[in-house]
């Protein structure tokens, strides 16, 4: 299984998302920043987990623990709330992407094998947090770990070795 970290960001300018794709043990094998229009941060937490899904049905990665620092996206992902209504349709797409259907040979297979959807501390989230804010296009930004920032290599480096976090 590997780990889908995500983060939404809102500044006062820029509404944007991001997030980093690590194996089980938590070296990281992609990344990926982008902007969103809506100037809702749950809308953003959920756009990098649209876009992550997205990024591992691409990669060939079947088994995912989706992880987002914000306990209301995981909370609506896992139908413990509904939600507000602005983010439904955000919400529907993430589950269908979740169950996407293979096209070869009409097989009806489930692209996602397994998937969860966790609420992880800030504090285990710093990379995901740093992609969020990061400047980008529209088009956005997506990494292989050999093109990764050298604040961002830092930062994984930092979490995988369990280095404490504080946020200003």
């Amino acid at each position: 299984m590997v780990a889908l970290h995500c983060d939404g960001s809102l500044s006062d300018d820029k509404a944007g998302f991001g997030g980093l794709i690590r194996d089980d043990s938590g070296d990281p094998l992609a990344a990926f920043v982008g902007i969103g229009d809506d100037l809702s941060v749950l809308s953003m937490e959920l756009m990098a987990i649209y876009r992550g899904i997205s990024l591992c049905v691409d990669k060939g990665f079947y088994d995912v623990s989706i992880r987002s620092n914000s306990k209301l996206a995981a909370d609506i992902l896992n139908g413990v709330i509904i939600g507000p209504w602005q983010i439904l349709t955000l919400k529907s797409k993430i589950h269908i992407k979740a169950r996407q259907k293979s096209k070869k040979k009409n097989i009806k297979a489930r692209l996602l094998r397994s998937k969860e959807f966790i609420h992880a501390w800030r504090e285990q989230n710093q990379p995901a947090d740093f992609m969020a804010s990061f400047p980008t296009d529209p088009s956005g930004i997506l990494w292989e770990p050999e093109s990764f920032p050298p604040e961002l290599a830092i930062l994984i480096k930092q979490d995988k070795e369990f280095v404490t976090y504080y946020r200003m």
